[in-house]
């Protein structure tokens, strides 16, 4: 029986946690056995999963609440605090997606994790050009911005599934609203409040914190770029988001065009999750209609 109501979904979520990708689980007990093992070799194998990164980051922050709380942003700082063994054991015991969930659920947390992987790429790109003096904290910011999807996907993936064909047909605003009873974003922010992410998580999806501030502002749009980037890179959306990171970073135009290309792409050469398609896969496309698809039977919400 699924919740109800918005705060329903917040407490039932909140005791869940999304799986991992198998190929992490499988590199870290290969590490584990291995004689050379660090923090920093443990956050490496981490941070390109977003489901393992969110974990990590709940667990060095499980005790850590409040607003003025100093929370841990980085993954090798939070293997430092939990410690190599307790790591190993705690992130070793999580289940994979690919043995736990079934092939449309697999599909569409992939999916999510490609998304957030390339918003993650483009936002720690931008960083090192601003110099910025943590790197990483912007980059896991960026990757747990999709954490609200990744949840849903793994307690519910009929209504995701529900979702992704009414959006097919109805690109509107409040779609996500008639099929859930909430918006993802809305989701994403009270979960990572439950769960004592680090601050630049949530300032990220705060539009007033996003105004007033470069940092957040980077990492909110680069999430907004991963997002209108995913079907393709023609469109009214995606030249606002060109305008508006050229505007953030004061830089020209065609320049800020021709960085986001080459991240892209560098996203997708550098990682891939299962049959999700990388942005960078439609960059060679010129602009135009998508084919009509089959009309479907949408199941019951």
């Amino acid at each position: 029986m699924l919740p109800v109501t918005f705060d329903e979904w917040v407490s039932h979520l909140t005791s869940q946690e999304p799986p991992v990708l198998q190929a992490t689980l499988l590199s870290l007990n290969k590490l584990h056995n291995s004689i050379d093992v660090s923090a920093a070799k443990i956050a490496a194998i981490v941070l390109p999963d977003p489901m393992m990164t969110l974990k990590l980051m709940r667990l060095a922050n499980a005790n850590k609440a409040g607003a003025f709380a100093q929370r841990i942003a980085t993954a090798e700082h939070a293997v430092m605090m939990l410690g190599l063994e307790s790591t190993f054991d705690r992130l070793g015991a999580s289940r994979t997606l690919e043995e736990s969930l079934p092939q449309a659920a697999q599909q569409g947390l992939q999916r999510t994790a490609a998304r957030a992987y390339h918003a993650a790429t483009q936002a720690r790109e931008w960083a090192v050009q601003r110099l910025d003096t943590n790197v990483e904290e912007v980059y896991i910011a960026a990757l747990l911005q999709e954490l609200g999807e990744m949840a849903l996907w793994a307690v519910a993936p009929d209504k995701l599934i529900v979702l992704d064909k009414a959006r097919q047909r109805n690109t509107g605003a409040t779609i996500e609203q008639e099929v859930l009873g909430f918006y993802i974003d809305q989701m994403s922010m009270a979960l990572a409040e439950q769960w004592n992410m680090p601050h630049l998580v949530t300032t990220a999806m705060q539009p007033e914190q996003c105004a007033a501030h470069v940092r957040p502002r980077c990492v909110m749009l680069a999430s907004r770029l991963a997002r209108d980037a995913e079907w393709g890179w023609h469109g009214t959306a995606l030249s606002a988001d060109f305008d508006a990171i050229a505007e953030a970073r004061r830089l020209h135009l065609d320049d800020v065009v021709a960085q986001i290309h080459r991240a892209a792409a560098g996203a997708a050469r550098r990682r891939t999750f299962g049959p999700a398609q990388p942005a960078a896969t439609w960059l060679p496309m010129l602009p135009g209609e998508w084919p009509e698809e089959q009309a479907e039977v949408a199941p019951e919400i």
